[in-house]
């Protein structure tokens, strides 16, 4: 009966650990989405009549209530949005591999 008992503690304890690791991974893709929106990427687009087409010009990343240059600048969205598939990608494979887990 002992042995039977100490391998359901193993067992109980096993599935604790694995639902804390999955929460962190689901607590960390959240910061990190939240953080990609509110810290962004910019970028200046350039028309003149030297450039027929306009030149794009990345500029630093800056939250999104303080831009870079007042006026000048706006978010560069297919970076962010490249961001987040990333991140999605990595933290997802992360919860997939947690979640398989095998004793």
């Amino acid at each position: 009966m002992g042995r039977i008992y100490n391998y359901l503690k193993q067992e109980q304890h096993f599935r604790f650990v694995k639902y804390i690791i999955t929460k962190i991974i689901l607590i960390i893709y959240c910061l990190a989405i939240v953080f990609v929106c509110i810290f962004v990427p910019w970028k200046a687009e350039i028309r003149g009549s030297y450039y027929s087409q306009g030149v794009t010009i990345s500029l630093n990343y800056s939250f999104i209530w303080s831009p870079p240059a007042k006026g000048l600048g706006i978010v560069d969205f297919q970076r962010v949005v490249l961001e987040i598939i990333g991140i999605t990608a990595l933290l997802g494979l992360a919860f997939v591999l947690a979640r398989g887990l095998k004793k």
